[in-house]
């Protein structure tokens, strides 16, 4: 996943540190919480942009959402995935 440059210039240093270890906690459990799910939605909304053209999430970039299983394996929602839709689907056409 690629984020924006000045990121750290758009999230707090809490910010940073809280979903460093939402990750973390979520892939030691092996299973996520629908907290971690809205908390990471909202940072990466925030500073993700598409690993092929640039484009961001916040800009209306377009990106299709990503989801992990929660411990009743039902799929929670936790971020985008790492490119936009229009690259994903240039990989599909060529």
């Amino acid at each position: 996943m690629k984020f924006k440059e000045d990121y750290r210039e758009i999230l707090s240093e809490e910010e940073i540190i809280k979903y460093n270890e939402v990750i973390k906690k979520a892939n030691e459990r092996g299973y996520v919480l629908k907290s971690d799910g809205e908390f990471t939605m909202k940072i990466c909304k925030r500073i993700q942009v598409c690993e092929r053209c640039g484009k961001s999430v916040s800009d209306g970039g377009g990106f299709c959402i990503a989801t992990a299983p929660d411990k009743f394996g039902e799929e929670i929602s936790v971020g985008y995935h790492s490119m936009c839709f229009s690259c994903e689907m240039k990989d599909v056409v060529w």
